[in-house]
């Protein structure tokens, strides 16, 4: 399969490297992509930096960097160095705080490819030195990086009873499953969670199977998120189009579920199988990757010709649902019905934010 390479980190590094100055590519694609990276690099980190990091600043002064560094062993949390976050201006970069305090997750969905990085499976930091962030923030808003920072209850427990005296605010990503944890959940909401980004992916059981994501209940969301907003907390919602089971009224399913359960916003895309995985793998034999241009592997534009519908009906479909539901008097409605002015201000900006990406990405 050969790849087009137009804009992004590949010509930016190609462009350094024109001058003699060296470039190193880590991260989620190169780990899973390691010799089409180095195409375009001196050297390649696979999977996470942190242990192998000193050996290619070292290399790289003694003018011998050896290609592929990767790591070996899991990253000890509790070893990690404080980001020189103080270095940057808060006011021009951190309108949210952002602070890691996990690693990895507990499920393994099949379009992910968080594993291919940190393939170590869950971890944590400490969560004092988690608490240490916290009291470093610059601001009073924070957003959590991590994946599912309630896929480990007794942490999670531990670290939202430890944020409750330092009274921030903060926004998360989790597994909906949190909601029908009562007593985590309202922890989560003494501690400051205001707002809180989970994977619905799809209003069809059968293509939640598919996407190994069996937990998620169909019929149980509505009340997933209804306990989410009784402790005021707003959710946003991963929604994934072109699934194997996918049909030509996904789109209008799709949208009448959202209105029922009342859901604050959602982040649409259509299906991305990332280069190197399993799921790519997957449609490689099968024939039916159609696009191999990586600027288009945003989600907005059809990768794999879908089994259940045409290429055209699923772009096309995918156009009409996001015109529709990110429509500004849709967004103004849902905004409105928050029942604080910062869950109002904070759902203005998730929705025109997933409006923008859908307009700049067509």
């Amino acid at each position: 399969m050969v790849f087009r390479f137009t804009g992004g980190a590949y010509d930016v590094a190609d462009h350094y490297r024109k001058r003699h100055i060296p470039v190193v590519l880590g991260g989620m694609h190169a780990s899973v992509m390691t010799e089409e990276a180095l195409l375009h690099a001196d050297a390649v980190v696979v999977g996470e930096a942190e242990e192998v990091w000193p050996q290619v600043i070292a290399d790289a002064a003694a003018g011998k960097m050896r290609g592929i560094y990767r790591a070996q062993k899991a990253v000890v949390l509790s070893k990690l160095n404080r980001p020189r976050l103080d270095l940057l201006d808060a006011s021009r970069y951190f309108p949210l705080y952002p602070i890691e305090a996990t690693r990895g997750c507990t499920h393994a969905c099949s379009f992910c490819s968080t594993r291919y990085v940190h393939g170590y499976g869950f971890r944590t930091r400490p969560v004092d030195h988690v608490i240490a962030d916290v009291r470093r923030a610059g601001n009073n808003i924070i957003a959590f990086l991590d994946d599912n920072l309630a896929a480990d209850e007794m942490f999670a427990k531990q670290l939202f009873t430890a944020m409750i005296p330092h009274e921030k605010k903060f926004f998360m990503q989790s597994h909906v499953l949190l909601a029908e944890n009562e007593e985590l959940l309202l922890l989560a909401a003494k501690a400051g969670c205001i707002g809180v980004f989970v994977g619905v992916e799809s209003v069809s059981a059968a293509a939640l199977s598919e996407a190994n994501k069996r937990f998620n209940r169909v019929e149980r969301l509505k009340d997933n998120i209804a306990w989410f907003h009784d402790r005021g907390i707003m959710v946003d919602g991963g929604i994934i189009f072109g699934f194997d089971t996918d049909t030509p009224d996904v789109f209008d399913r799709t949208i009448d579920v959202l209105e029922k359960i009342k859901i604050d916003s959602v982040a649409v895309n259509i299906l991305i199988p990332y280069p190197g995985t399993e799921f790519y793998k997957k449609f490689e034999r099968e024939g039916r990757i159609i696009c191999t241009d990586y600027t288009k592997y945003t989600g907005n534009t059809v990768i794999v010709r879908p089994k259940n519908m045409t290429v055209e009906q699923l772009q096309a479909g995918y156009n009409r649902f996001t015109k529709d539901y990110y429509r500004m008097m849709e967004i103004v409605f849902r905004a409105l019905k928050q029942p604080n002015a910062v869950a109002t201000i904070t759902g203005l900006i998730s929705n025109v934010g997933h409006r923008m990406n859908c307009s700049l990405e067509k």
